[in-house]
């Protein structure tokens, strides 16, 4: 059972579009970040915490892509 669990697992994360969607979503928080930063929206912890929050979306969405 372990085995299988391990198989899936590496099947989900070693994909193309895994490491895109996670870049794509990268480089939004960081754009984020720094519009709620210039903006005045906010200090820049929150910002950089929104940004680190937001960084685990590709883990989250990426079960329901496959």
């Amino acid at each position: 059972m372990l085995k299988l669990i391990h198989a899936d697992l590496y099947k989900t994360f070693h994909r193309a579009y895994f490491f895109l969607l996670t870049a794509v979503v990268s480089a939004l928080c960081v754009v984020m970040v720094f519009a709620l930063r210039g903006g005045e929206a906010g200090n820049w912890s929150a910002a950089v915490s929104l940004g680190a929050m937001l960084l685990s979306y590709p883990v989250f969405l990426l079960p329901m892509l496959t």
